[in-house]
Formats: C-alpha cells, structure tokens, sequence
C-alpha cells in the first residue's frame, strides 16, 4: 500500500508491506512485513497495534503496540510496548508509553536523538506540551508590552504624543490581558502535573541502553551518558534509577 488512506470499523489486517499510507481503524491493526513510512505513513488504532519493522512512521494506539523495530518514528501509546523481534530495536524518534516498555536495545552508538518518555498518558503530555508552548509565547510579548510600557511611563504624560499616548493605553491594556491568559494556563499546567505521576510505569532494556537517548519517567528526566547494559529503569521518589 502506497499513498493510500484506510478507514475501518473494526480490524485491519495486512500481509505485504506499507509505504507512505494512513491506516485508521477502530480495532487494532496487525501489519505481517513492515512499514517503509518516508514520514508520510501513519497509524492510529483504537486497540492494539502489531506490526514488524517500521520506518519514518507516525504511530498512535490506545491500547499495546507490538513491534520488531522502530526506527525514527514517533510513537504515542496508552498501553504497553514490546520490542522484542529479530531487532529489537528503538532508534531515534519519539516513543511515548503510559504503560512499560520493553526492548531489546534503544539507540545506537552512532546515534543520540532517541526520546523515551514512559508512565505518561500521551493526550495529557500533548496538553501539558501544548500549553507551555503558549505560555513561553505569551511569556515574550508581556516582556515586550513591559519594555514598552516602562519605557513610555518614564516620559511625563502631557510630552507624549497622541500616538505615543495611544500606544500607551494599548499596551498596557494588552500586558494585563496576557497576564491574566498566562495565570490562567499555568493554573491549567499545575492540573496536569498530578496525571504525570499517576502510573507507576517501567523501562526493561534486555541488550543495550545507548549513551544519548533521553529518557523521562513520569516527572523526572535522565540522559543517558554512558551505555547500560541488560537493565530496568523506574521512577523511584522522583528520580530514575537503574536497576541491573
């Protein structure tokens, strides 16, 4: 399949191999060869997923995801992974699991752009993602209203200019009005922070950890310095630790 989009009621199964193709379905998808995805191919299923080597692919399950290998995808799971096929393999992308992940290896030693972030629901952490990203915007256009506002407020008010003035008023009309959308977000923020420590989730890496790849369990974050063997990574009071 090339460049086509399927949209199923239930179940989706394929024999042969997937390039570039958007699969939706309602049940789970079982692919039997691979996905060749040239970042244009996604999956999203309502159950499970199961599927051989997979490739520059978008892949979104509710329920577990099965897999040979992940190769430079970015990958959101509200259940288990297991990577456990003839490779094995996690390299590179985005991998995001609410439940445990188990693999045989993560990255590579030529290789340091590999994410795992574990324990998280992946539509919370979208939110979470989302709304940082306008508090960070809104963060900058209130230091420019107050670079603006501080500026024009040392100027005794009958020298200003109507324009001047006007600009003024507006600005600081608009500072307090992105005060109070930031407050808002960051009350938004601190709901979601509690639903990042709500399940007590694994990594279990049976060969090899690669030095490079970052990896985050509920809220706290590590990256890997060193290779680590044969190892089981938990959030243990706020901290990962490692585990032989």
């Amino acid at each position: 399949l090339t460049d086509f989009t399927i949209k199923a009621e239930g179940n989706v199964n394929i024999y042969g191999w997937v390039e570039g193709a958007t699969i939706i379905s309602e049940g789970s998808i079982f692919i039997a060869q691979g996905i060749q995805g040239a970042s244009k191919a996604t999956l999203i299923a309502e159950e499970d997923i199961n599927v051989n080597f997979v490739e520059n692919t978008t892949i979104i399950a509710e329920k577990d995801i099965m897999a040979s290998s992940l190769m430079h995808c970015n990958v959101f799971c509200n259940g288990n992974i297991t990577v456990l096929g003839k490779k094995g393999l996690i390299l590179g992308g985005k991998t995001v699991v609410e439940g445990n992940l188990t693999v045989k290896d993560i990255g590579s030693a030529l290789s340091n752009n590999t994410e795992i972030t574990i324990g998280i629901n992946y539509k919370v952490l979208n939110k979470y993602e989302e709304i940082s990203k306008k508090v960070d915007i809104m963060s900058e256009q209130y230091s420019t209203l107050e670079k603006i506002v501080n500026k024009l407020s040392k100027i005794e008010i009958e020298y200003l200019s109507k324009d001047k003035r006007r600009l003024l008023e507006k600005s600081i009309k608009e500072k307090l009005e992105i005060k109070r959308k930031i407050l808002k977000y960051k009350q938004d923020l601190r709901i979601l922070i509690p639903l990042f420590t709500k399940r007590k989730s694994k990594l279990q890496v049976k060969n090899n950890l690669y030095g490079g790849t970052k990896i985050s369990i509920n809220d706290a974050i590590m990256f890997i310095k060193e290779d680590i063997e044969n190892c089981v990574l938990e959030n243990v009071n706020g901290k990962i630790e490692v585990f032989k």
